[in-house]
């Protein structure tokens, strides 16, 4: 519990670094950590971008899900929203835990 997979910082030096940027982490035992970022500053215009329409993506099986129940466990909630929102489209029918316990129990109660 309180424990990610620590993806989240290493996208987000990965973007400071891309900008030419720094990121300089502080921290004392017990107070938690800061982070400063220093990105630097530009004079160019910023370009816009214009959403471009999303490709046209051919599923082998569009609807291969259907019929099939599956259980997603994982103790972030985004994670779990963007998994049932990637199966559902595909016919799944997506149970969700957010724990091992209840995973179990899950289990207990349906077929997957």
């Amino acid at each position: 519990m309180g424990k990610g997979t620590g993806l989240g910082l290493s996208l987000v030096y990965g973007i400071i670094k891309e900008h030419g940027g720094t990121i300089m982490p502080r921290s004392r035992p017990g107070e938690g950590a800061t982070f400063i970022i220093e990105l630097p500053v530009t004079n160019k215009p910023v370009e816009v971008v214009e959403d471009a329409p999303a490709p046209d993506v051919q599923l082998i099986n569009g609807r291969e899900g259907v019929g099939k129940r599956v259980l997603v466990i994982d103790d972030e909630e985004p994670i779990l929203h963007m998994v049932r929102e990637a199966l559902t489209p595909q016919g799944y029918e997506v149970d969700v835990a957010c724990d091992g316990a209840t995973g179990l129990q899950r289990m207990t109660e349906k077929k997957y």
